[in-house]
């Protein structure tokens, strides 16, 4: 949804699970299923939108001694906003840990116990 899909308007309801949700919490979130005109958003018809699908592309960035890289890597499973998914690097075969922070963007998370300075087990 976007800020021009919404409109505040006031309807009268029976129950308090009928209570729409503020603009502000609907927009950058998807329906579950199409809304008829004038019809209430609720948060149960509300998901978070997906930014990476299995089998797509995505851009991996990280840091390495403080150089910033970006590299290619084929999701290997759906995911959200904010959401950890494996991720196979297009050039070395390498699988890692991607938080999703965009539309088919990522951000390499570093593997547990690897230490902050210690970047030569990262991917290249």
């Amino acid at each position: 949804l976007e800020a021009a899909d919404i409109a505040a308007e006031r309807v009268r309801i029976r129950r308090l699970a009928e209570m729409g949700l503020p603009a502000a919490e609907a927009v950058g979130l998807e329906l579950t299923a199409p809304l008829s005109t004038h019809e209430a958003v609720l948060a149960g018809m509300l998901i978070p939108p997906v930014l990476a699908r299995q089998g797509e592309m995505l851009t991996v960035h990280h840091m390495r001694n403080d150089v910033p890289i970006r590299l290619l890597a084929r999701a290997l499973e759906d995911g959200v906003s904010g959401q950890r998914i494996k991720a196979r690097s297009e050039t070395t075969g390498t699988v890692m840990e991607v938080e999703l922070i965009a539309r088919h963007a990522g951000r390499l998370v570093p593997p547990e116990g690897l230490a902050e300075t210690d970047r030569s087990a990262l991917p290249r």
